[in-house]
This record gives C-alpha cells, sequence and structure tokens, in this order.
C-alpha cells in the first residue's frame, strides 16, 4: 500500500485498483506538480529509494522552474520552439519532442520526467545488484522498464473501471505509454476525444504525439484521420496509437488489446442475465486458489455459484485423468489429456518465441502438490507448521529438498493470511470431503489477521 499526499489529485482514484506484484513495491513521490507512482522491486531498501528518488524528482522540478523562470514563453507556448545549445536534458527532451510532433514543449513534461525517473531508479537497482525492472506513472503517462510481459489498463471512461488494456511485450522494453483526451483530466486539449494512447521508446515523444493526437479526435470521423497521423509518423518514432472517440475506437501499429479479467467477468454476467428463464454464471476458482488468493478479486473471484470450490487443484486433475481413461471418446480422451499435460496458466498468455507457455501458476504460488498438502495439514487439521515442514519432508523428500519445501511452505502461510479478504465474501459452492473456506460453513479467520507469527517460525525452521 502506499498513501496519498496532501498534494496529490484526488482524482488518481484508478492507482488503488492496481496491486503490485508479489516480487515488487509502490510508492509515491510527488513534488510540487509532478505526482509519480513508482514500482520497482520488492527486494530495495524502501526508504533509501525514498530519499533518492525524491531529490531526483526534486532536481527535474527546480531544473524546470529555473528554466521557466528564465525563458517564460517555455512554460504556455503551444508551438514548438528553438532548441539552445544550454538547454538541461530534460528541457531538451522536452523541446525536441514538441517540434517532432508540431505542439508546445510542455506537452511533453509528463513523458519527459517520467522516462528521466525510471532510468534513475533502474540505475539504482543495478548498481545495487537487484532485478531493475521499473514503473513509472505520471499522471496517466508511464514508462516501463521490465524483464516480463505487462498489461496496462485503459481508462476511456474514468466513471467506469478498465475493461480492456494493452498487451506489452518484455522484448519491446524500455516503452513509454503515454495519453491524452479531451474528456479526462486537467491537461489543456483541443480535441473532444476520450483518449488517445500512444506508444513509443522516447516518452517525451510519446506524450507530445499523444496531445496532438488528442486535438485531433473532433469527432468519431476524426479516428481514422489520426491513425493514418501515426502511421506517417513512424518514422518519427511512434510504434503504437489507441484512439476511442465518440463511441468508435481505433488501433494502429503494435498496440495488442487485452482483456482485463474484469471484463471477462462482466461478460460472463451479461450473458448469464440475458438469458429468458434466468442464466446462472458457474464460477471456476476451486479450493487451491482461494487458499492461495491465485484469483482476481472482483473479477474470476465472483461468480452465482463455484462448482468447484469444495474441489483442489490436484482434485480435479485426478477426476479429469479418470474421465479421460475411462471414456470411450477417443477424441474427448485426447482433448482431456492434452489439457492435463498444459501447466496451469490463469491469463493464457501467449507462447514465447520458443513455443513455451509464458506464464505458469506455479512459478509463483508453488507446485500444486505441495500447495493441497499444506492445506490438507496446515489449514484442514491445523498443524504447527514445523509438523507440517516435517511431513513435507517425508513425502516429498524426494521429489523437493528441505530449502525448497521450506520456501514453499513460507509463501503459503503470507498467502493464506493476506488473502482471507477473498474468502469472506465466498460465494455458494459444494463442500466435499468436510471441509469448506466458506465462512458460512465455520471458517473463520480475519481478513486483518497477522502472519507474523506464522512467518516467524517458518524463518526458525532449520
Amino acid at each position: 500500500m502506499f498513501s496519498f499526499h496532501p498534494y496529490s489529485s484526488p482524482l488518481r482514484t484508478y492507482r488503488r485498483e492496481k496491486a503490485p506484484r508479489e516480487n515488487e513495491q509502490i510508492l509515491q513521490i510527488v513534488r510540487e506538480e509532478t505526482d509519480l507512482r513508482i514500482t520497482f522491486s520488492a527486494r530495495a531498501d524502501r526508504a533509501a529509494m525514498r530519499d533518492r528518488l525524491m531529490t531526483r524528482a526534486g532536481l527535474l522540478r527546480g531544473e524546470l522552474t529555473l528554466w521557466m523562470t528564465l525563458h517564460p514563453e517555455f512554460r504556455h507556448i503551444l508551438l514548438p520552439l528553438p532548441i539552445p545549445d544550454e538547454a538541461p536534458p530534460l528541457i531538451r527532451a522536452m523541446l525536441e519532442a514538441g517540434t517532432r510532433m508540431n505542439v508546445g514543449p510542455f506537452a511533453a513534461v509528463a513523458g519527459a520526467i517520467a522516462q528521466d525517473m525510471a532510468e534513475y531508479a533502474h540505475a539504482l537497482l543495478l548498481k545495487n545488484g537487484m532485478p531493475g525492472d521499473v514503473i513509472v506513472e505520471n499522471g496517466g503517462d508511464v514508462f516501463l522498464i521490465s524483464e516480463t510481459e505487462r498489461v496496462a489498463a485503459l481508462l476511456p471512461d474514468p466513471e467506469n473501471r478498465s475493461l480492456v488494456g494493452l498487451r506489452l511485450a518484455a522484448s519491446d522494453m524500455p516503452l513509454a505509454l503515454c495519453s491524452s483526451s479531451g474528456r479526462i483530466g486537467h491537461s489543456l486539449s483541443f480535441g473532444q476525444g476520450d483518449l488517445a494512447t500512444v506508444c513509443a521508446q522516447n516518452a517525451a515523444l510519446a506524450d507530445a504525439a499523444a496531445t496532438a493526437y488528442g486535438n485531433m479526435l473532433k469527432s468519431g470521423d476524426s479516428v481514422p484521420l489520426v491513425l493514418h497521423r501515426a502511421e506517417q509518423d513512424q518514422d518519427r518514432g511512434i510504434k503504437g496509437v489507441f484512439v476511442q472517440c465518440a463511441g468508435r475506437i481505433g488501433i494502429w501499429g503494435g498496440m495488442e488489446l487485452a482483456a482485463l479479467p474484469v471484463f471477462r467477468n462482466t461478460t460472463r454476467m451479461d450473458v448469464a442475465n440475458g438469458f429468458a428463464d434466468g442464466g446462472i454464471h458457474v464460477g471456476t476458482e476451486d479450493m487451491s486458489e482461494f487458499a492461495d488468493g491465485w484469483c482476481t478479486y472482483n473479477g474470476d473471484h465472483i461468480s452465482m455459484y463455484d462448482v468447484n470450490a469444495g474441489s483442489t487443484k490436484t482434485m480435479v486433475q485426478m477426476v479429469v485423468r479418470y474421465v479421460a481413461e475411462t471414456t470411450e471418446d477417443k477424441v474427448l480422451a485426447k482433448a482431456l489429456l492434452d489439457v492435463l499435460d498444459t501447466p496451469v496458466s490463469p491469463e493464457l498468455l501467449p507462447p514465447t518465441r520458443n513455443g513455451e507457455i509464458a506464464q505458469k501458476s506455479e512459478d509463483s504460488v508453488g507446485p500444486y502438490n505441495l500447495q493441497d498438502f499444506f492445506l490438507y495439514y496446515l489449514v484442514d487439521h491445523g498443524f504447527a507448521p514445523e509438523k507440517v515442514l516435517r511431513l513435507a519432508d517425508i513425502a516429498y523428500g524426494d521429489e523437493f529438498d528441505h530449502a525448497t519445501l521450506k520456501k514453499w511452505l513460507r509463501s503459503y502461510c503470507r498467502r493464506l493470511f493476506s488473502q482471507q479478504f477473498k474468502r469472506s465474501c465466498l460465494q455458494d459452492g459444494p463442500t466435499l470431503n468436510g471441509f469448506s473456506f466458506s465462512p458460512r460453513t465455520g471458517f473463520l479467520m480475519p481478513s486483518d489477521g497477522s502472519d507474523a507469527l506464522y512467518l516467524a517460525t517458518v524463518d526458525a525452521l532449520k
């Protein structure tokens, strides 16, 4: 979690919907009009990073203030300005971007600062031997340095949640996504569009281009004109653009749309409600996913009835294998066995260039046979962590070493406590084998319970 600075915009509620990944943390850095949300490695010293980043943001704001004092036209002019030799890097980036897109230099200020801060934080992490993934969001303008694929949410209507996003490949990083709107935010725009989002490797350029394209969005008929302009600008560094205006959507270049979890869930609900006799939205989550919270809250977490709520991941696999081995339908058997041979991948990301599955759940939460073993003994039977680890050594010692078992047990304990809020509002579903996570059947656990005792116990185990 991160706290909001008293001078930050109260309208940036979209930030609250996105939690960091398990191995990441978030800082908010506010200096004057600059309000940054910075995501970086969880291993980094938070206090030290805050101090260094606050200092860097202060230097950039000071550089801007001094230049505007010496060049009063810099702040308000809406046309390109000459680029003096003495211009510092930040100012030069803004001037060059404005010149390329035929807009004023301040159209590029948010993007230019986002990139500078991201590159600075990235260098700090690498200097200290830590993973260098960094994401800096500056009022909707984003610069990403990442070794993994990311999905950026699009918000063309602030009164509704993001339904669709852009899939950003790791091979395209570092990358900037900058937006402009005639309806959202405080930035100056002469257009009437809902959203113009530009992708480029230069954030100042992407920011200036978003302003230029946003100015062109007068009606739905202007969407093709913006796409044509973006195609002409690809030699200037524009990689892609997404625009929405008056109910029309346009996309060009290296922009791959991706449905967000809430969109998938909303669609299923709408289909169920559309049946004349009334339909039901059946959930897909199983007991293992509820145990470790590996489901999107109010996304795939919510349904009208969850048929798998009483079945663990390994139990579901056993049932599927039994059907595959006993059915007389050879086509069905082949399909089911193929499903079993495919690693669990919740977001169904496209395969890598080598044809491998890009995302595997077990890489993040641990092998599901261990997950369900911990569920049975730690949660259902209530055994202490030290006893559970000893039993795991006996049961899985030939498959996993002691350190690996301890690592996944610790991860399980942490997720068991941190994800209880999802189980507190668990939908209806069957109870099998006499155990259920539903609060209506007796599983009572506070959503704000502390994992400190469990984690300390696991850490002390030899």
